[in-house]
């Protein structure tokens, strides 16, 4: 994989990541579809397919059942079949830190090893079914307010035996091959640019094998979340919709930049090997990007019905000019009378 990775070009390796990731055709790489939620695919803010409703994770984790976890899991990979949807974003382990946190409802517990637990078999039952799960968010990501960018600081004893404690259980006994980075920063480096997280610990210490994706960075008020600090570092993908917004000026563009993509496209493409984006695909078959005819239609009917309002607007414009002239033609006439 190593070798044939030298081939694709930064435009292929380098580029939006937001809900998604590029099919590849120089390697034979089907693209795939990535969504948010922690209780069930939502395509409420990014268009698709709604999923299935589930109860939230403070409320799976206070059954104390591995097992519903793990059927939770399962029910998410099933939909993702139905659905079409390669990636979910999710589980979310991070702490309740305060009972007041905007987004407990997303995470299990105030307990490390019962959210460390519950998340790990919800990786399981999920992956079986090929999903790649972004476990999320990685990591000291515990409170809402001020999230984006904000340093936080806390001690080793504490990060190991709290906050780091639920993402290494899913990665050394759920096997989690996805990883989101949170937007905060740990100490003065934004979490995605620490190689002491990303690579020393999450990689080195733990074994993780998959991939690691940015939090939202669709704006440039995300801009802190460096794209040449993130490769360094051992962040992979920028979940990002704008194609302009993260870029690599040529002149920029260096072997160290060339080897830390090239390391990214490899984690991109084992997590996807690794998923159900290959389900029907066969050795030897040629992967060929085809567009659906509902699309066609669609872009048609968008094409026709914006001339039919550019062809009204004109019309009803040329309309009032000529009611416009004619009274003003009238009150001419009426005043040389």
């Amino acid at each position: 994989m190593q070798g044939i990775l030298f081939t694709p070009n930064l435009e292929e390796l380098v580029r939006i990541g937001g809900y998604s990731t590029k099919s590849v055709g120089s390697i034979q790489l089907p693209g795939t579809i990535l969504k948010d939620g922690p209780a069930g695919f939502s395509a409420t803010l990014t268009g698709g397919e709604n999923g299935m409703a589930y109860p939230p994770a403070i409320v799976l984790a206070s059954s104390w059942n591995s097992k519903l976890a793990h059927d939770f899991g399962t029910a998410i990979g099933e939909d993702s079949l139905q659905l079409g949807y390669a990636g979910w974003y999710a589980p979310s382990i991070n702490i309740h830190r305060t009972p007041y946190s905007g987004r407990n409802f997303e995470y299990f517990s105030e307990d490390p090893i019962l959210s460390g637990m519950m998340a790990a078999e919800t990786v399981r039952g999920a992956q079986n079914k090929g999903v790649i799960v972004f476990v999320k968010h990685f990591a000291v990501n515990d409170q809402e307010v001020n999230r984006m960018g904000g340093a936080m600081m806390v001690d080793e004893q504490a990060i190991r035996e709290l906050y780091l404690e639920p993402f290494e259980l899913t990665v050394r006994e759920g096997g989690a091959r996805g990883m989101m980075a949170s937007m905060n920063r740990l100490g003065p480096l934004w979490v995605g640019s620490n190689p002491g997280l990303m690579t020393e610990v999450l990689r080195n210490e733990w074994g993780f094998q998959g991939v690691v994706s940015t939090d939202q960075a669709s704006f440039p008020v995300f801009g802190y979340q460096d794209l040449r600090q993130g490769l360094e570092a051992g962040t992979d993908l920028w979940l990002n919709t704008d194609a302009e917004l993260w870029t690599i000026p040529e002149g920029e563009v260096d072997d160290s930049l060339l080897s830390n993509t090239k390391r990214a496209a490899h984690n991109v493409a084992y997590s996807v090997v690794n998923s159900n984006a290959m389900n029907g695909l066969e050795a030897g078959g040629k992967l060929v990007d085809v567009t659906p005819l509902w699309k066609i239609a669609a872009n048609i009917a968008t094409v026709v019905l914006g001339l039919g309002a550019l062809l009204t607007m004109a019309f009803v414009t040329w309309r009032l000019v000529i009611q416009k002239r004619s009274r003003e033609s009238v009150a001419i006439d009426a005043t040389s009378k």
